[in-house]
């Protein structure tokens, strides 16, 4: 419709709570239908992970609370699966790899321990990084990009 649900209360005789709970309704609806007929991702793969939530008080980086940890997996020159996970252990990793991946696929991930098993379930590539920077011509860019881009798209929606 390309209204807000703040905005389209002035356009429907409904509160706003009321607004809000039926546009959370449609968005389960479309997520689902969407899951339902999503096929394994293939080809040229990068993965990494992030958090999202603002800045907070107190330790910084992984150990940080009160943010979430989000899984994605972006295929290059195709699409991008983002998934909440409650953690970054190996078994959550390879539970939606093993899922949401086709074998035989050319995997480029950074040097977390939870993606040593790739090698297994196809080609593996890991970037290293130095200051920042990837060594040697191997990048991660496409799903850095994709975070950059989320991250500043979704500010504007506090706390999400």
């Amino acid at each position: 419709m390309g209204v807000p649900a703040y905005r389209l209360r002035f356009q429907v005789p409904y509160s706003q709570p009321t607004i809000q709970r039926w546009f959370r309704i449609l968005r389960e609806i479309i997520y689902q239908q969407i899951m339902k007929e999503l096929e394994p991702l293939s080809g040229e793969i990068g993965m990494d992970e992030t958090m999202f939530g603002g800045r907070r008080p107190g330790k910084r980086g992984w150990g940080a609370s009160g943010k979430n940890i989000v899984f994605g997996i972006y295929q290059r020159n195709g699409k991008v699966l983002t998934l909440p996970i409650s953690s970054r252990a190996k078994d959550t990793m390879i539970s939606l790899i093993t899922q949401y991946t086709k074998a035989g696929s050319l995997y480029y991930t950074d040097d977390w321990f939870a993606y040593t098993f790739l090698l297994i379930r196809g080609n593996h590539v890991v970037v290293i990084k130095e200051k920042g920077l990837p060594k040697g011509r191997d990048h991660l860019n496409s799903i850095e990009g994709f975070w950059s881009y989320a991250k500043h798209w979704l500010y504007q929606y506090r706390g999400v």
